[in-house]
């Protein structure tokens, strides 16, 4: 009896040692992953990088400590995660809490910094698509919020998409656009994906394991199970990597709402992929011209777009949405046809083409010696959100340099609440002009119609705009700016829209 008590504890200990073996692998890969986040685009680019512990730490735990707790507070703790998802608290969620608030105590503050960049990105467009929220936590258990991750297998992106999957599902995946490493367009489809899985299993959990390994893998599991579709009866059944999976997706969820009470505390990152865009049209064009030609940064032009795979966008008769600073806005606004007219010579991906014709983006110098206007007064414009030097200039009528020169600026960044000197003749009747700025020189005689400017607004929408201007319609609008009625908007865009006399 003796003898068999401690082939019994033998065998426990290798089983559990195989179990834990199995465990450590999967986690190595994890925290290989996370460790690249040290050196990510984010924090290359932060202005200021900080822990608001000070504000957040309302536990007063000290710097450095660890807090513990017995399994019951974990398991309470989980029952109160608001979610739509069933989340069961074990020892297999319990070792990926412990990975994600002990191991990598000094990285998962970077994830949760990086939430404020990619969740409301993810929130929206999961609840457009009719699925959980809470689904939002998978993408820190697929990429760690990295869009060029790629794994062994090669899935690549925040949802980390085979090509295979990829293009069954719609996504464009060439030699230029790899649209698995868009934020947006992979939430789309990754959406839509788990949709479909649990239109399958009617089990959110079992979706998520299908995500992972494939509803065939799962049918399988379900199979060799007898029949059984709870994930933790048919666990057993499935490889290792999905067996691993759910519990991470737990613990994550589990994390992210419980940080301070681990002493964990975000590390902000001043990036947002909220920017104004561009449309590119029956070009081909690279992101080292548009850096060149505007002076903004070529890389963040890159982190900006990351489905660009080889940073150029090709030709095409359709618009490409070209996600950029506002200051090549306001070069646009100069260079109308920049982004929108051929050229005689396609560019080639690796070589830089004469730009002997195209207009030098201007620069302070250039604006360094004001000119007042003659009989011209001095009055001030106070910036509201939205606006653009080049806006501004619009609706005053006078010239983006002269602007800059009667207010010293040796860039285009404004902020909201500042008061900018503008020297005009008729000011008063300069501010009576309506919010979306008039362009003079763009008329349509036949029906008297104007074309205008509008800035997109929070909570605007394309039927919203179009009942702001009289015999304005959404076709109209998106006949003008060559979107179609699904295009997204973003706050500080700027739409050509009409408004009839």
């Amino acid at each position: 009896m003796k003898k068999l008590f401690f082939v019994f504890i033998f065998c426990f200990h290798y089983i559990y040692a195989q179990w834990d073996s199995d465990f450590m692998k999967e986690s190595r890969m994890v925290v290989s992953i996370l460790d690249s986040l040290l050196g990510d685009f984010h924090f290359k680019v932060i202005q200021k990088t900080r822990q608001d512990s000070a504000n957040i730490n309302r536990y007063n735990f000290p710097e450095g400590f660890i807090p513990t707790y017995n399994p019951d507070t974990y398991r309470e703790r989980i029952k109160e995660i608001c979610s739509v998802i069933p989340l069961t608290y074990n020892e297999d969620v319990q070792k990926w809490i412990d990975l994600y608030t002990v191991k990598l105590k000094n990285t998962t503050p970077i994830l949760l910094g990086l939430q404020y960049v990619y969740f409301p990105i993810i929130e929206e467009v999961f609840d457009k698509e009719g699925v959980p929220l809470e689904l939002k936590y998978l993408a820190v258990v697929e990429s760690a919020f990295r869009m060029n991750a790629t794994s062994f297998a090669g899935a690549v992106g925040l949802w980390q998409f085979i090509l295979s999957t990829g293009k069954e599902r719609g996504m464009r995946i060439d030699s230029y656009i790899d649209e698995r490493r868009d934020p947006y367009k992979s939430s789309v489809h990754a959406a839509r994906y788990l949709k479909d899985l649990y239109n399958i299993y009617n089990d959110w959990i079992l979706a998520i394991a299908a995500y992972n390994s494939g509803p065939g893998t799962v049918n399988r599991a379900i199979k060799l199970a007898g029949g059984k579709t709870n994930f933790w009866e048919i666990k057993q059944f499935l490889p290792q990597e999905t067996r691993s999976y759910v519990p991470a997706f737990i613990a994550v969820a589990y994390v992210f709402n419980y940080a301070a009470e681990h002493n964990l505390y975000p590390v902000w990152t001043n990036f947002t992929y909220n920017r104004d865009t561009i449309h590119v049209i029956n070009k081909q064009i690279s992101l080292k011209t548009i850096a060149e030609q505007t002076g903004v940064d070529l890389q963040e032009l890159k982190d900006l777009n990351p489905e660009l795979k080889i940073g150029v966008i090709p030709y095409s008769t359709k618009p490409y949405v070209l996600r950029v600073p506002s200051k090549v806005v306001e070069f646009a606004f100069q260079n109308p046809g920049f982004f929108t007219k051929p050229d005689q010579k396609l560019e080639i991906a690796n070589l830089t083409p004469s730009n002997n014709n195209l207009r030098q983006y201007p620069t302070y110098s250039q604006y360094k010696n004001p000119v007042i206007p003659k009989d011209s007064k001095l009055n001030y414009h106070r910036v509201n959100a939205g606006e653009t030097l080049a806006i501004i200039a619009d609706l005053y009528n006078i010239n983006l340099k002269d602007l800059m020169a009667w207010n010293g600026l040796n860039n285009y960044n404004i902020y909201v609440g500042q008061n900018l000197k503008i020297y005009t003749k008729d000011f008063q009747a300069a501010t009576q002009k309506p919010s979306a700025v008039s362009n003079p020189s763009i008329q349509n005689k036949t029906n008297q119609a104007v074309i205008k400017k509008h800035v997109v607004q929070n909570g605007d929408t394309l039927w919203g705009i179009s009942q702001k201007y009289k015999g304005l319609t959404v076709d109209r609008i998106c006949e003008l700016n060559k979107i179609n009625t699904k295009h997204k908007l973003y706050v500080g865009q700027t739409l050509l829209v009409e408004e009839k006399n």
